[in-house]
């Protein structure tokens, strides 16, 4: 039978990290036909949500050598935290599934404070119903584990569709 919609709590925190060394010119990786041009994609400033800290500092790493500029927060109270003080990314990328408040509630927070916020979830789940709702208004998501070629074509196509700004619709939680 059907279950019906299980509510899902989501919390957000940011850990901001001091600044590091520029990484070294990475290769670009040919993840779709762009890169496979040889052209670098573009440089793009992304905030980072997840709990998990390992995993985190994985795909941070792995963005920085793709180019970009990566603000991390451990949790969706310091996500939100930092978008109430700073809005200038091009994209945030939020683990669904995070204790306290999980993704799907800190993206319909910070879509309540910011209705553009262009947004990517990361998420290690087979499709729910909350993310379900979520992807059904466009909002691409990335499945873990993945590698760094696909992680920097799903970027990519979350940046370009944020640039469409096809899927801008206002939620409300």
């Amino acid at each position: 039978g059907l279950m019906p919609p299980a509510k899902i709590a989501v919390s957000v925190s940011l850990l901001l990290p001091q600044a590091e060394e520029a990484p070294a010119a990475a290769k670009p990786v040919a993840a779709d036909e762009h890169l496979a041009e040889g052209q670098p994609a573009a440089r793009a400033r992304l905030l980072l949500v997840d709990d998990d800290e390992a995993v985190r500092a994985m795909a941070a790493e792995m963005l920085a050598e793709l180019g970009h500029e990566v603000v991390q927060a451990s949790s969706g109270a310091s996500a939100i935290e930092v978008i109430q003080q700073d809005r200038a990314f091009d994209l945030v990328m939020i683990d669904f599934a995070m204790p306290d408040m999980n993704g799907s509630r800190v993206a319909a927070e910070l879509r309540r404070m910011w209705p553009e916020a262009p947004l990517l979830f990361v998420t290690g789940y087979v499709e729910n119903d909350a993310l379900r709702t979520w992807t059904e208004l466009g909002v691409p998501t990335l499945s873990k584990p993945f590698t760094e070629g696909t992680l920097a074509a799903t970027v990519a196509l979350a940046l370009e569709r944020r640039s469409a700004s096809a899927f801008v619709i206002p939620l409300r939680a």
